[in-house]
């Protein structure tokens, strides 16, 4: 049997081997690809995580200080802000404000204000609107728009409306001011 015809399988054993152990290779390397970009994908994450933390390592040194004065700047507000259940009070505050020139014939709290409404969106504050009604020269309107906004209590002039005082003589004119102020 010496010259007995080989199988292909013979014939061909070791070119069929080397292409299975390619093949093993190129399905090991096609999976370690996969994987590599996973996990450069992870790493990048990672380093984010890590740029981010050291960021707020470095925000965090005077948070503490930034936190007492932040709180200390929110008392004051609360010192500067009406309660707009105390209507008498909030209504003796806008009298202070007469003087012999000027007289304040009305002062009307109008509802307890709102929250988060209007161009004051505040969550701890909101506001509470007023309307005063008062006679004066346009000298005295300014004098107390000027004292309004400087006073106690933090406010700000919605509108002013001037007309004709009647029988109050030719410079005095009735003033109508619309205010909102910052309230608890």
């Amino acid at each position: 049997m010496p010259n007995e015809p080989k199988s292909p399988l013979k014939k061909f054993a070791i070119p069929i081997i080397a292409g299975l152990v390619v093949l093993v290779c190129l399905i090991v390397y096609g999976l370690r690809l996969s994987t590599v970009s996973d996990l450069e994908t992870e790493i990048s994450a990672a380093r984010d995580e890590v740029d981010t933390m050291q960021m707020n390592l470095k925000n965090l040194n005077n948070l503490e200080e930034q936190l007492a004065q932040i709180t200390e700047q929110a008392g004051e507000l609360r010192k500067r802000a009406i309660n707009p259940a105390d209507t008498a009070v909030n209504t003796a505050y806008f009298y202070s404000f007469e003087t012999d020139d000027l007289k304040i014939e009305s002062v009307e709290q109008r509802g307890p204000g709102s929250k988060n409404a209007g161009p004051w969106k505040m969550k701890n504050f909101g506001t509470t609107t007023f309307s005063i009604r008062s006679i004066g020269t346009y000298q005295d309107v300014m004098d107390l728009a000027y004292r309004i906004r400087g006073g106690e209590m933090i406010s700000r002039i919605v509108n002013v409306s001037l007309g004709p005082a009647d029988g109050s003589g030719e410079k005095k004119r009735r003033i109508s001011m619309t205010i909102e102020t910052l309230s608890k």
